[in-house]
């Protein structure tokens, strides 16, 4: 891979990935190693295709924190609190201005992790269900029962939180 062609994919997709490894490990240094692994990952890939880079770098960035959790399974890590990084909180804090949004955000880090990645790929990175199902390599159908149930249990946890009624 040329050299430009990694620079214009890090500019585009950055953000994207950040905050996919932001929402799957919940820490902000945890969040940038993962970030930094999966581009250096696409350096090392020579046959990367434009249109399907995207869902490549996601499932690389995904497989990373899988891998990272297994290893913290295997072996005791110190944490990252104790050393005396940025809080998850202070960072979502920064990004996330609306306090209904900040609200809404808390709510969603209650979910299950499937669930979880569902609305956030579907609702902060705008993606479609098509897209999302050729991601987790599901069909359409069982990717929107997915995030109807996802949906579902969203709005039990604002009602059990006190931020949703019922019309």
């Amino acid at each position: 891979m040329k050299k430009d062609d990694l620079e214009q994919i890090y500019k585009t997709y950055y953000h994207e990935i950040y905050l996919y490894a932001l929402s799957l490990c919940k820490n902000t240094l945890e969040a940038e190693e993962i970030t930094s692994d999966t581009f250096y990952k696409a350096l090392l890939c020579a046959e990367l295709q434009n249109e399907s880079i995207k869902y490549w770098l996601l499932r690389v960035c995904k497989n990373i924190f899988i891998d990272q959790a297994r290893q913290k399974k295997r072996r005791p890590v110190t944490p990252l609190e104790d050393i005396g990084s940025p809080s998850y909180d202070n960072v979502l804090e920064r990004m996330i201005q609306n306090e209904e949004a900040k609200v809404l955000y808390h709510c969603i880090l209650q979910l299950p992790d499937r669930y979880r990645e569902l609305i956030y790929m579907f609702y902060f990175m705008n993606y479609s269900l098509k897209e999302i199902a050729h991601f987790t390599s599901q069909s359409t159908g069982t990717t929107r029962t997915a995030l109807c149930r996802s949906r579902d249990k969203l709005r039990s946890i604002l009602e059990r939180e006190g931020y949703y009624e019922f019309p």
